[in-house]
């Protein structure tokens, strides 16, 4: 098995890391150079130009448009905080044993957090049952998280609509439609904002993964992303949600 990669492929792999906030990022990178059918260590001239055209717009045009991806990829990107080197192949970016190594801090982290939700909700639930309570908190932030405490408590996305500023509005979009199951909520989401879009994609891939309903996958334009939200309808465990 081969572990010599393509140092520009590898650059692309990296910044698709972060754009994509995870190995997501490198697999779909991955998944369009195999697409190819050529090897990483052994491209033509031509090859890896080709290579590297495909994967700019399967991965990153499609996705953000040509004035972001340019933005991206004139950055500098060296070292990504929790990006793995991986082997080049059909290996997935972070290895089955990473994986493992990482998912008892993965449970902890996220039992953490959702012991500091549930007792926000129930602070908010408790004390700022009346949107109007809301409104008296002149603070931005905390009147947001009453709004948004609301919102998941009561099922209301009209509680999201209160909030101060739209990002933080599509966030909570985000929010309750994962937790009802409803891609509606998502698609709520403007797609025309990497920021935005990355909300609303998170927001459509989970509700895929937990109602296992591929049609709701169909929202997306770009195939490879349609592929990779309907593998999450038949994945027993996803690190998207």
């Amino acid at each position: 098995m081969c572990n010599s990669v393509n140092p520009k492929i590898e650059d692309l792999r990296k910044k698709a890391y972060v754009l994509y906030d995870g190995p997501t990022g490198p697999e779909l990178v991955n998944k369009t150079f195999k697409a190819f059918g050529l090897k990483e260590d052994k491209l033509t001239a031509d090859d890896e130009k080709r290579a590297l055209n495909g994967i700019i717009k399967a991965v990153f045009v499609d996705h953000i448009g040509m004035d972001k991806t340019k933005e991206i990829l004139s950055k500098e990107v060296t070292h990504v905080t929790g990006y793995h080197t991986a082997i080049q192949g059909d290996e997935e970016r972070v290895t089955v044993v990473e994986r493992v190594r990482f998912l008892p801090w993965l449970f902890a982290i996220i039992g953490v957090f959702m012991v500091l939700i549930l007792a926000a909700a129930a602070y908010y639930g408790l004390s700022f049952s009346v949107p109007e309570k809301c409104e008296s908190d002149e603070s931005g932030p905390n009147r947001d998280a009453c709004f948004m405490s609301l919102a998941m408590s009561q099922k209301k996305v009209s509680m999201c609509d209160e909030i101060s500023t739209l990002q933080r509005t599509y966030a909570c979009y985000g929010a309750l439609g994962n937790m009802l199951k409803n891609a509606s909520l998502c698609r709520m989401i403007p797609d025309n904002d990497v920021e935005l879009a990355g909300i609303r994609d998170k927001c459509i891939m989970c509700v895929a993964y937990k109602t296992r309903d591929s049609k709701v996958c169909q929202v997306f334009t770009n195939p490879i992303r349609v592929s990779e939200c309907e593998a999450q309808t038949t994945r027993s465990f996803t690190l998207a949600c």
